[in-house]
């Protein structure tokens, strides 16, 4: 069995077990961010503290403004554009899962 696959798999489990609700493994950054929000004229500017292939945790550097449950964020250290959905929110942190990812360099 290959290595990916044995800890694909030890992710899945430990997700079942309520271990560990992540299914992809994260990495720790610390890579500034801009939040593009629908009907909001201004990018919002935000910290990306933790990313994996599937979701990212991050920290809006505007706490005042409350973000909705979808929205776009470009990230520029990675060259990326991702449509995100909101799923947790935990003081000024918010953990967010990738609806669709693009490469824009």
């Amino acid at each position: 069995m290959s290595n990916n696959l044995t800890v694909a798999i030890e992710n899945l489990r430990a997700a079942i077990s309520g271990q560990d609700r992540r299914v992809a493994e994260r990495h720790d950054v610390y890579d500034g961010a801009l939040i593009f929000v629908q009907d909001h004229p201004e990018a919002i500017s935000c910290i990306v503290k933790d990313l994996s292939d599937t979701g990212a945790r991050i920290v809006p550097v505007d706490e005042t403004y409350i973000l909705p449950k979808h929205f776009r964020m470009h990230m520029p250290e990675k060259q990326l554009m991702a449509h995100c959905e909101k799923v947790w929110q935990k003081g000024d942190e918010i953990g967010l899962k990738f609806i669709g990812l693009a490469n824009i360099g």
